[in-house]
Protein backbone atom coordinates (compact mmCIF):
# COMPACT_ATOMS: atom_id res chain seq x y z
CA UNK A 1 0.00 0.00 0.00
CA UNK A 2 1.28 3.81 -0.82
CA UNK A 3 1.97 6.35 1.89
CA UNK A 4 2.88 9.79 2.14
CA UNK A 5 5.02 11.08 4.44
CA UNK A 6 2.66 12.68 6.94
CA UNK A 7 3.88 15.93 9.15
CA UNK A 8 4.57 14.32 12.16
CA UNK A 9 7.99 14.26 13.97
CA UNK A 10 8.56 10.67 14.27
CA UNK A 11 10.65 9.16 11.91
CA UNK A 12 8.92 6.79 8.99
CA UNK A 13 5.43 8.12 10.19
CA UNK A 14 2.87 7.57 7.09
CA UNK A 15 -0.26 8.02 6.35
CA UNK A 16 -1.83 5.58 4.03
CA UNK A 17 -3.41 6.71 0.74
CA UNK A 18 -6.89 5.58 0.97
CA UNK A 19 -6.99 7.86 4.68
CA UNK A 20 -5.78 10.91 2.28
CA UNK A 21 -9.27 10.05 -0.01
CA UNK A 22 -11.58 9.56 2.48
CA UNK A 23 -10.91 12.54 4.44
CA UNK A 24 -10.55 14.62 1.41
CA UNK A 25 -13.50 13.35 -0.06
CA UNK A 26 -15.31 14.40 3.71
CA UNK A 27 -13.97 17.74 3.65
CA UNK A 28 -15.11 18.30 -0.18
CA UNK A 29 -18.37 17.00 0.56
CA UNK A 30 -18.69 19.18 3.82
CA UNK A 31 -17.73 22.18 2.31
CA UNK A 32 -20.23 21.66 -0.65
CA UNK A 33 -23.08 21.04 1.39
CA UNK A 34 -22.25 23.79 3.40
CA UNK A 35 -22.13 26.36 0.28
CA UNK A 36 -25.25 25.38 -0.87
CA UNK A 37 -27.41 25.84 2.04
CA UNK A 38 -28.51 29.21 2.38
CA UNK A 39 -29.31 31.41 5.49
CA UNK A 40 -32.26 30.92 6.85
CA UNK A 41 -35.19 32.93 8.55
CA UNK A 42 -36.86 30.44 10.63
CA UNK A 43 -38.13 32.59 13.23
CA UNK A 44 -41.70 33.52 12.87
CA UNK A 45 -41.33 32.16 9.21
CA UNK A 46 -44.79 31.74 7.59
CA UNK A 47 -45.87 29.60 5.52
CA UNK A 48 -47.60 32.10 2.85
CA UNK A 49 -44.12 33.60 3.02
CA UNK A 50 -43.03 32.95 -0.70
CA UNK A 51 -46.85 33.84 -2.21
CA UNK A 52 -45.92 36.97 -4.05
CA UNK A 53 -43.87 37.91 -7.16
CA UNK A 54 -40.80 37.21 -7.42
CA UNK A 55 -37.89 38.33 -9.83
CA UNK A 56 -35.60 35.72 -11.22
CA UNK A 57 -31.81 35.70 -11.09
CA UNK A 58 -31.18 36.70 -15.15
CA UNK A 59 -34.07 39.92 -14.26
CA UNK A 60 -35.36 38.80 -17.33
CA UNK A 61 -38.79 36.98 -15.63
CA UNK A 62 -41.01 37.32 -13.08
CA UNK A 63 -42.64 34.75 -11.00
CA UNK A 64 -46.37 35.03 -8.95
CA UNK A 65 -45.93 32.01 -6.29
CA UNK A 66 -49.07 31.62 -5.25
CA UNK A 67 -51.15 29.02 -2.77
CA UNK A 68 -53.28 26.42 -4.19
CA UNK A 69 -54.90 23.78 -1.14
CA UNK A 70 -51.63 23.17 0.80
CA UNK A 71 -49.26 23.43 -2.09
CA UNK A 72 -47.45 26.47 -3.68
CA UNK A 73 -47.13 26.94 -7.31
CA UNK A 74 -45.85 29.32 -9.43
CA UNK A 75 -46.07 31.01 -12.65
CA UNK A 76 -44.42 33.51 -15.35
CA UNK A 77 -46.25 36.56 -14.79
CA UNK A 78 -43.57 38.65 -17.34
CA UNK A 79 -40.78 38.10 -19.55
CA UNK A 80 -38.40 40.50 -20.90
CA UNK A 81 -38.48 39.96 -24.61
CA UNK A 82 -41.92 37.93 -24.40
CA UNK A 83 -43.45 39.33 -28.03
CA UNK A 84 -40.48 38.85 -29.87
CA UNK A 85 -40.53 35.18 -28.83
CA UNK A 86 -44.14 34.65 -29.30
CA UNK A 87 -44.06 34.24 -32.80
CA UNK A 88 -41.47 31.11 -33.61
CA UNK A 89 -44.99 29.12 -33.82
CA UNK A 90 -42.52 25.75 -35.35
CA UNK A 91 -40.35 26.08 -32.32
CA UNK A 92 -40.32 23.81 -29.59
CA UNK A 93 -42.37 24.49 -26.07
CA UNK A 94 -39.21 24.78 -24.30
CA UNK A 95 -37.85 27.57 -26.62
CA UNK A 96 -40.64 29.43 -25.69
CA UNK A 97 -41.16 30.47 -22.38
CA UNK A 98 -45.05 31.90 -21.75
CA UNK A 99 -46.35 34.06 -19.96
CA UNK A 100 -48.61 32.06 -17.70
CA UNK A 101 -46.49 29.03 -17.77
CA UNK A 102 -46.56 27.20 -14.45
CA UNK A 103 -42.74 26.19 -13.79
CA UNK A 104 -43.03 25.69 -9.49
CA UNK A 105 -45.28 22.64 -8.61
CA UNK A 106 -46.54 20.90 -5.87
CA UNK A 107 -43.79 22.67 -3.15
CA UNK A 108 -45.34 21.94 0.83
CA UNK A 109 -44.04 23.43 3.56
CA UNK A 110 -42.13 22.07 5.92
CA UNK A 111 -41.87 24.54 9.19
CA UNK A 112 -38.44 25.54 7.80
CA UNK A 113 -38.69 25.35 4.05
CA UNK A 114 -40.81 24.22 0.72
CA UNK A 115 -40.11 20.76 -0.66
CA UNK A 116 -41.50 17.99 -2.46
CA UNK A 117 -42.44 19.64 -5.64
CA UNK A 118 -40.72 20.30 -9.31
CA UNK A 119 -39.03 23.19 -10.86
CA UNK A 120 -39.52 23.37 -14.94
CA UNK A 121 -36.93 25.19 -16.83
CA UNK A 122 -38.13 26.35 -20.35
CA UNK A 123 -34.26 27.12 -21.45
CA UNK A 124 -33.55 23.31 -21.48
CA UNK A 125 -37.48 21.58 -21.51
CA UNK A 126 -36.75 19.91 -18.16
CA UNK A 127 -38.26 19.52 -14.48
CA UNK A 128 -36.26 19.08 -11.76
CA UNK A 129 -37.02 17.98 -8.13
CA UNK A 130 -36.58 21.26 -5.83
CA UNK A 131 -36.08 23.05 -2.48
CA UNK A 132 -37.23 26.61 -1.50
CA UNK A 133 -36.05 28.69 0.98
CA UNK A 134 -35.68 32.30 2.76
CA UNK A 135 -32.63 33.76 3.70
CA UNK A 136 -32.54 36.24 6.70
CA UNK A 137 -32.70 38.90 3.49
CA UNK A 138 -35.93 38.08 2.43
CA UNK A 139 -34.33 36.35 -0.57
CA UNK A 140 -35.80 33.42 -2.24
CA UNK A 141 -33.59 30.29 -2.65
CA UNK A 142 -34.57 28.10 -5.49
CA UNK A 143 -32.40 24.57 -6.00
CA UNK A 144 -33.01 22.80 -8.23
CA UNK A 145 -31.42 19.10 -8.53
CA UNK A 146 -31.93 15.39 -10.19
CA UNK A 147 -31.26 12.94 -7.32
CA UNK A 148 -29.94 14.21 -4.28
CA UNK A 149 -29.97 18.11 -3.38
CA UNK A 150 -26.35 18.14 -3.40
CA UNK A 151 -25.49 17.66 -6.88
CA UNK A 152 -28.29 20.79 -7.72
CA UNK A 153 -28.08 24.29 -8.62
CA UNK A 154 -29.68 27.03 -6.38
CA UNK A 155 -30.54 30.86 -8.08
CA UNK A 156 -31.73 33.36 -5.75
CA UNK A 157 -35.07 35.50 -6.98
CA UNK A 158 -35.59 38.95 -5.39
CA UNK A 159 -39.11 40.01 -4.66
CA UNK A 160 -40.98 42.86 -6.26
CA UNK A 161 -41.86 45.20 -4.20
Amino acid sequence: MKSFPSNSPEDGAMMPVHHCAALLFAVLSLVSFLASVPLRADEGLSEDAITGTWMVAEKDAYIDIYRQDDRYFGCISWLRGDNEKAGAAEAKMHEIPKVGLVIVRGFVFDGHEWKGGTLYNPANGKSYKGIISLDAEGRLHVRGFIGIPILGKTTVWQRIK
